[in-house]
């Protein structure tokens, strides 16, 4: 439902700012959990609009005002969502844009009563007064379109970062119950999916009877695609050369011992200042094994 007028000559403008104030007033009636404050802005707004076209002096001055005001009440019905419950920190903003309108409202009666005006020696200060009051409304406005910006964008992070959470520790899960071979076993070195590694540039190899090794810088992605840069040392038995045509042996039975031995002392002789083992990546065929 659109609530704001199309703007026309003054009367019809405050007469129709009226009516989309009592329909905003009607929805914050029917929300259960915080419709009170709605309730209570759109109706100020109504009494100033109602107060604006009553006044004795300065009646062009006040109406300014009052439509000002009531344009940027009924912009709040964007915040609404139906007739569900208002949450508290966006109750917590309406309240302190509703103190702020009443402020105006007590201007407007002083305006309209000519009290301020006799303050001032000439017209200049009437119309100072009203862009003064103007400027208030528009800085209240612009707040509490701020801090609802930043409280979405709280509550975006929030969800993302729960999001995040929840996808890392079902990786984690995953992981656990298909691919260590004791997941009760705190000791067991824990296992990364092959796929999640991506290897780069080749720092170090040494070739040893059985097999090969590689210290290689690379990049590993957790389970929502983020990047981390990684140390690898990897391994590839002396078989893995001749996997394709059936053949393998002691020789990949050799390479296969010498990774397991290399990945216990790692674990063992990393210090936390230094590094840590994330955890080991087995091929598919076993022919390559990486830390």
């Amino acid at each position: 439902m659109k609530l704001s007028p199309t703007n026309s000559n003054d009367g019809t403008a405050t007469s129709n700012l009226i009516k989309a104030l009592t329909i905003l007033q009607s929805l914050g009636e029917a929300i259960p959990v915080g419709g009170g404050v709605i309730k209570s802005i759109a109706g100020i707004g109504i009494t100033i609009l109602e107060l604006a076209q009553s006044v004795r002096e300065n009646q062009e001055e006040c109406t300014r005002i009052a439509e000002r005001a009531a344009r940027d009440i009924l912009s709040l019905h964007g915040e609404l969502n139906g007739d569900l419950p208002i949450s508290e920190d966006l109750r917590e903003r309406l309240g302190s844009y509703l103190q702020v309108l009443e402020e105006v409202l007590k201007t407007v009666q002083e305006l309209g009563e000519g009290s301020r005006t006799k303050r001032f020696l000439n017209a200049d200060g009437v119309q100072s007064e009203t862009k003064e009051c103007v400027g208030i409304l528009q800085d209240a406005y612009q707040r509490f379109i701020l801090r609802s910006t930043i409280a979405a964008d709280t509550k975006l992070t929030n969800i993302l970062n729960a999001v995040t959470q929840l996808a890392l520790t079902s990786e984690r899960q995953s992981t656990s119950s298909s691919s260590l071979d004791d997941p009760d076993d705190p000791d067991e070195i824990p296992r990364i999916r092959i796929s999640s590694l991506t290897f780069s540039s080749e720092i170090i190899r040494i070739e040893k009877k059985g097999f090969i090794l590689r210290v290689q810088e690379g990049e590993m992605r957790d389970a929502i695609g983020k990047r981390e840069a990684v140390m690898v040392r990897r391994f590839e038995t002396a078989g893995s050369a001749r996997a394709g045509q059936g053949q393998g042996g002691a020789g990949e039975d050799e390479g296969r011992k010498a990774f397991e031995r290399e990945a216990e002392m790692r674990r063992d002789l990393l210090s936390r200042e230094f590094g840590r083992m994330l955890g080991i990546a087995i091929a598919k065929y076993g022919w390559d094994r990486t830390f």
